[in-house]
C-alpha cells in the first residue's frame, strides 16, 4: 500500500504540480488550497506526510502546525515556504515539523525530505515500540537467568538439559527442541535430550551427515534458520520433518574453544520468520549449554581418574593419605581409614593431625610440615598414643616449583 501525502497550498498551480510529481511517485495524494481545509482533510485522509505551507491567507504556519497535529496525530510535517520565513520555520520546527524547505527547491530534496519523514515514527508509536522492546529484552533476560539457574542446579546432567530445553520452547515457542552433542572424535552427533510433544518421533531425526538443519549447523558452525523446509535447498530434510508437520526450525552450535561440542535446535508445526532477536538468543542459550557440557565433560574425567587414583591407593599394603600444604587429607586408602576407625570420605577434608594424632595442630617434627619446607622427602619416625611408627612424606612439586602436596606413607615400626 503506497504512503498518503496531503500538500496544503494557496498557490494552486504549485500545489496542483506538487501532486503530479507525487503520484507520479507511487504517493497516494490529496491537495487542499487552505489551512481550514487542509486540517479537515488530515481529519479524514490521516496522511502520513503533509506538506504545509508557511503562509496562508486563512491560518498561519504555527496554528496550522497545531490544528493538523490535533486532526491527525500521526503524520509528520514539512513546512514549505518562499517568502524567507526563518523566524517562523525555526518556531514550526521547534513545535514539531520534521523538516523545512524553502522554495524553489529541487524535487530530490523533497523526497529525502518525505524518506526523512517516514522513517520518524510519531511519539505514541515510538513509545509503543520502546515498550515492545523493552517487554521482548526482559523476556531475553529472565529466560537467560532461567537458563542458567537449570544449568546450575544440582541434577544428572541429562535432567538439566531437559530442563533447558523446556526454558527455550516457553521463551521461544515451538514444537520441539533437540540437543545433539558430538563423540569425543567431533566427528559424528549422537541424540542426548528432546522435548516437546513429537520429541520421540524426532529423537533420531537430522543425525547424519548433510542431512537436516541440525547435522548443517555442525558442519558450518554457524546458527542457521529454516523458513519453510519445504522450499529447502541447502541440505536434504528428513522424511520425519515432512511426517510429522514441522514446517520451520531454528538452530545454533555449542563452541568451546573453536571446536564444536553439538548443536541446540528449535522446530516449529508453524511456517516462522526468525529474525536477528531470535538468532541472537539461541546463540546465547548455545553459549551457555556448552561452557555447562564442557564443564560436565571435565568433571566425568576428574571423578574417573579420582576413581582410578582410589583403587591403585586401596591396594597398597601401607596407610596412605595425600594431603596439602596446610595439612588437610584430600584423598586416603582403605587401610589408613580403618586404622583410624572411619571411612574413607569421612576423613577427606579433614585434617590430617586430628584425624591420625588427635591433635589440633600437627606435632612439632611432623614430617609433612618438614617435607613443604624443604621440599625434600623425609622419613622420620613418630610416637603417638604410644606406639612408634615410621613416617615417609614425599612432595609432589608444581610449575612454578612450589610443593602442591604431599604425599604420607606410614608403616609400623
Amino acid at each position: 500500500m503506497s504512503e498518503k501525502v496531503l500538500v496544503i497550498d494557496d498557490d494552486e498551480e504549485f500545489a496542483n504540480l506538487l501532486g503530479l510529481l507525487l503520484s507520479k511517485k507511487g504517493f497516494e495524494t490529496q491537495i487542499a488550497f487552505s489551512g481550514v481545509e487542509g486540517i479537515n482533510k488530515a481529519a479524514s485522509f490521516k496522511p502520513s506526510v503533509i506538506i504545509q505551507d508557511l503562509m496562508l491567507p486563512d491560518v498561519l504556519g504555527m496554528e496550522l502546525l497545531i490544528g493538523l497535529k490535533r486532526s491527525s496525530p500521526s503524520s509528520r510535517i514539512i513546512a514549505i515556504s518562499g517568502r524567507g520565513d526563518e523566524a517562523i520555520a525555526v518556531d514550526i520546527m521547534k513545535g514539531g515539523a520534521s523538516d523545512y524547505l524553502k522554495k524553489p527547491f529541487e524535487s530530490q530534496k523533497l523526497f529525502s525530505a518525505i524518506s526523512k519523514a517516514l522513517n520518524l515514527m510519531p511519539p505514541e508509536q515510538e513509545l509503543q515500540k520502546l515498550t515492545r522492546e523493552v517487554a521482548h529484552h526482559n523476556k531475553e533476560f529472565f529466560a537467560l537467568n532461567a537458563f542458567s539457574a537449570a544449568l546450575l542446579a544440582i541434577k544428572p546432567p541429562e535432567e538439566r538439559y531437559m530442563s533447558v530445553l523446556e526454558i527455550v520452547m516457553n521463551s521461544m515457542g515451538g514444537t520441539v527442541s533437540a540437543l545433539r552433542l558430538a563423540d569425543q572424535d567431533g566427528g559424528k552427533l549422537y541424540a542426548a535430550v528432546s522435548g516437546g510433544g513429537k520429541a520421540d518421533e524426532l529423537k533420531t531425526c537430522c543425525m547424519s551427515r548433510n542431512v537436516g538443519l541440525v547435522s548443517y549447523v555442525f558442519e558450518i558452525k554457524k546458527p542457521a534458520v529454516v523458513r519453510n523446509f519445504a522450499e529447502e535447498k541447502r541440505f536434504l530434510v528428513p522424511e520425519e520433518i515432512k511426517q510429522h508437520g514441522i514446517k520451520s526450525g531454528i538452530a545454533a552450535p555449542l563452541i568451546v574453544k573453536g571446536v564444536v561440542r553439538g548443536v541446540l535446535g528449535l522446530f516449529s508445526a508453524e511456517t516462522r520468520e526468525y529474525n536477528s532477536s531470535d538468532i541472537k538468543l539461541i546463540s546465547s542459550f548455545a553459549n551457555s549449554l556448552a561452557l555447562s557440557i564442557d564443564n560436565d565433560s571435565l568433571s566425568a574425567v576428574l571423578a574417573a581418574f579420582q576413581a582410578q587414583w582410589q583403587t591403585v591407593l586401596d591396594a597398597m599394603p601401607h596407610r596412605i593419605n595425600i594431603q596439602d600444604t596446610d595439612h588437610t587429607i584430600i584423598m586416603a586408602n582403605e587401610s589408613i581409614a580403618k586404622w583410624a576407625k572411619f571411612q574413607v570420605r569421612e576423613i577427606v577434608g579433614q585434617k590430617c593431625s586430628w584425624v591420625l594424632c588427635s591433635m589440633k595442630e600437627p606435632m612439632l617434627n611432623c614430617p609433612v610440615k618438614e617435607a613443604v619446607r624443604t621440599k625434600k622427602p623425609i622419613s622420620r619416625k613418630i610416637t603417638a598414643d604410644g606406639q612408634d611408627f615410621m613416617v615417609h612424606a614425599n612432595p609432589i612439586m608444581g610449575p612454578d616449583g612450589e610443593v602442591e602436596m604431599v604425599v604420607e606413607r606410614v608403616e609400623d615400626f
